[in-house]
């Protein structure tokens, strides 16, 4: 007989996990002095339970279901002798379950694939119009540089053109002399 922080410790689950197994599965537990304790049959069923299968990708693969991207359930090899039955209801409806979470869970990979690529396309859209930005800002920078040669030219032909007055000398303005 072991405590349950014993069995936690060990076990690697925490102790709120087997807290709940036990109260989901109504197991009676021995309390000695405000610890809960575990006989060896309820520990090991337990263990059972919370057993996690050692599988590979590569044993997926040798079963010829390349194409699904989750694994079968394997079927159970021997149950416990010491598990309470289950009623075949219960196990259909968790089936329909795992069915049902398998295809949202396919419909959501689909979705995120969809906006990966709608994303992809938008980036590329966004890189193609910064480049055309890019262009436009050095075509109009080029026009203006030509915009601004073109009056520096043009003023500088009016003012070659314009008549320049005469100089009167110092004894011309004096007398004002024409």
């Amino acid at each position: 007989m072991k405590s349950i922080k014993i069995i936690s410790e060990e076990s690697g689950l925490a102790k709120a996990t087997i807290y709940n197994f036990i109260k989901k599965n109504n197991i009676q537990t021995i309390k000695k002095a405000g610890i809960q304790y575990l006989d060896e049959s309820t520990e090991q069923l337990l263990f059972d339970f919370y057993k996690k299968p050692e599988t590979s990708f590569t044993d997926h693969e040798s079963t010829g279901q390349q194409n699904k991207p989750y694994p079968a359930v394997p079927p159970a090899e021997k149950p416990p002798q010491n598990l309470l039955p289950v009623p075949d209801d219960i196990v259909h409806i968790l089936k329909e379950d795992v069915v049902f979470l398998r295809n949202e869970l396919d419909e959501r990979n689909k979705t995120i694939q969809q906006l990966n690529k709608t994303n992809q396309a938008l980036l590329e859209t966004v890189q193609t119009l910064t480049e055309a930005n890019k262009m436009l800002s050095q075509s109009s920078i080029a026009e203006r540089i030509n915009d601004a040669a073109q009056l520096m030219l043009q003023d500088s032909e009016n003012r070659a053109t314009e008549v320049q007055p005469q100089k009167l000398n110092f004894f011309k303005k004096i007398f004002k002399i024409k």
